[in-house]
């Protein structure tokens, strides 16, 4: 990664260089803009997920605001509720986020198999023409990490709302009308 400060120390001296970041260098900043983009949809796509967990708890809260109710009286406070409902989503949460990896790394590990069976199969080679033979793959564990933990942050930030809403619930109010 020094390529290009050697490359202009060198011509400083004379020497003709080029450096890899000259010659390739168009290839590797795709690379990288088609890493922040995969990061971008994948946050999406887990913010569209979390709708529907907030959706979920949300009728969770609807279908058991008597139980809460009758919590409350017991004395189960408004930090308590919300912590039960967070529990509730941030459980649900990590299943999933658990149940992607689990299924996404061994998956991303087949991809050059599955590629060359369907290529050996179909007599269709997706891959030709371009720079590599086979489909390259190339699991960063940081990354997996970095997706895991914004998915988990996007969870617990989609628990809030109907965690919130549960903690407002009147006892009074829902057990005179139940």
């Amino acid at each position: 990664f020094a390529a290009q400060a050697l490359a202009a120390r060198w011509r400083a001296a004379g020497l003709q260089v080029s450096s890899w970041a000259a010659e390739h260098g168009d290839f590797f900043a795709t690379v990288r803009m088609e890493k922040i983009m995969m990061f971008i949809l994948l946050s999406f796509v887990v913010a569209i997920a979390s709708f529907g967990m907030v959706g979920s708890l949300s009728m969770l809260v609807e279908a058991k605001q008597a139980e809460i109710a009758a919590l409350m009286t017991m004395g189960y406070g408004v930090g308590a509720v919300m912590l039960t409902f967070m529990l509730q989503g941030m459980s649900l949460a990590l299943i999933g986020i658990a149940a992607g990896a689990l299924t996404g790394v061994p998956l991303a590990l087949a991809a050059p198999g599955f590629m060359a069976a369907l290529a050996n199969l179909t007599g269709v080679d997706l891959i030709q023409g371009t720079w590599f033979d086979a489909v390259p793959v190339d699991i960063r564990w940081g990354d997996v990490g970095i997706i895991a933990l914004t998915a988990a942050l996007i969870s617990l930030l989609a628990t809030l709302y109907p965690a919130w809403r549960a903690a407002q619930l009147r006892p009074a109010r829902i057990l005179r009308g139940a």
